[in-house]
C-alpha cells in the first residue's frame, strides 16, 4: 500500500487539484444568476464532482483499512504474547502440581514405612543403548546414595536399582533390564518366584515371573510384589501386574509376563531408598 502512494501519489494529487479548480469555478459561476454558460459548465463539470466524491470515498476507505489493519496487527501480537504467557504459567503450574503430588505421596510413604530413608532425585538422561535399560539421576555419594540402593516412585512402584555411583550422579538399572533379578511374590496367593528381565522382553517394556512352584495359581491381573528375600530389595514394593501367562519349554510349569507398575517412559522424578533406620525400641 505504501508503494501505491509512492508511485501514484503525484498523479492522484494532480487529479485532485484539477477537480478542485473545476469545483471552485463551478461555485463562482453559480454564485450569480443562472445563464446558459453556467448551465453548460455545470453539466460538463458534474462528472468531475462525482469522480471527486468517489476518489475521496476510496481514499477514506484506504485510510480506514490501513489504520484498522495496523491496529488489528498490534492487537494480534499483543494477544499472542498474552497466550504465550498463559501457556507458560499453565505449564509451570502443572509441573508444580505434579511435584507437590509426588512429594505428598512421599510423605504418606514415609508414614507407612518409617524404617526407610528416602532421597528424591531427578532423571537427567537415559542410556541410548538397545542392550540395556538404564538412566542417570542427579544424586550420588554426596547425597548418601550407595551401590545397589533400590529406586522407586512415590506410589511404591519399583523402578530399579543403583548400579553405578558418582559424587553427584548415579546410574539406575530398571526392572526390565536383562540383568535384573528380583525376589517376588504374588500378592493374591503369596506364592514366591523370581521376576527377571529378558532381552527379548525389554523392548516391550516387560519382564518375566518364573521359578514358580509346580501347579501355581497364576492369572492375568495378579499384582507382583517384592518378597524381600535376600535383603536386596525391601519387601512389598510393587513390581507390576501379570498381563499374560505361558508354559515353560518343559511344559511342566507356567510363567507370567509382568507389566511394570512404574511408567518408565514418563519418569521425571524418583526416590532412592538409601538406608534402613535403626529401630528406636
Amino acid at each position: 500500500m505504501k508503494d501505491f502512494f509512492k508511485n501514484k501519489g503525484i498523479k492522484v494529487a494532480v487529479a485532485l487539484a484539477a477537480v478542485l479548480i473545476v469545483i471552485l469555478m463551478s461555485t463562482f459561476l453559480s454564485a450569480g444568476r443562472s445563464n446558459l454558460f453556467a448551465n453548460i459548465f455545470r453539466t460538463v463539470t458534474s462528472p468531475f464532482e462525482s469522480g471527486l466524491s468517489s476518489v475521496a470515498d476510496y481514499l477514506e476507505g484506504v485510510y480506514d483499512y490501513m489504520y484498522g489493519f495496523d491496529k488489528l496487527k498490534a492487537e494480534n501480537e499483543e494477544l499472542k504474547a498474552k497466550i504465550a504467557d498463559m501457556e507458560k504459567a499453565v505449564r509451570q503450574a502443572k509441573i508444580s502440581n505434579d511435584e507437590n503430588d509426588r512429594l505428598r505421596e512421599l510423605v504418606n510413604l514415609q508414614v507407612k514405612r518409617p524404617h526407610l530413608v528416602f532421597e528424591d532425585a531427578l532423571v537427567i538422561s537415559w542410556n541410548s543403548s538397545n542392550w540395556s535399560s538404564t538412566f542417570v539421576i542427579n544424586k550420588g555419594s554426596s547425597s548418601g546414595v550407595e551401590l545397589y540402593d533400590s529406586v522407586i516412585t512415590e506410589s511404591e512402584a519399583l523402578v530399579g536399582q543403583i548400579i553405578e555411583v558418582g559424587a553427584t550422579t548415579s546410574v539406575v538399572r530398571t526392572v526390565v533390564d536383562a540383568e535384573t533379578s528380583i525376589g517376588a511374590l504374588i500378592d493374591r496367593t503369596g506364592i514366591s518366584g523370581v521376576a527377571s528381565g529378558e532381552f527379548t522382553l525389554m523392548g516391550e517394556n516387560r519382564l518375566k515371573l518364573s521359578f514358580l512352584p509346580s501347579g501355581s495359581d497364576l492369572i492375568n491381573g495378579d499384582t507382583v510384589l517384592t518378597s524381600g528375600k535376600g535383603e536386596v530389595f525391601p519387601q512389598d514394593l510393587v513390581i507390576g501386574t501379570i498381563v499374560s501367562t505361558q508354559k515353560e519349554e518343559s511344559g511342566l510349569n507356567w510363567y507370567g509376563i509382568i507389566s511394570p507398575a512404574a511408567e518408565l517412559s514418563k519418569l521425571t522424578q524418583v526416590f532412592v531408598i538409601k538406608e534402613y533406620k535403626l529401630s528406636e525400641e
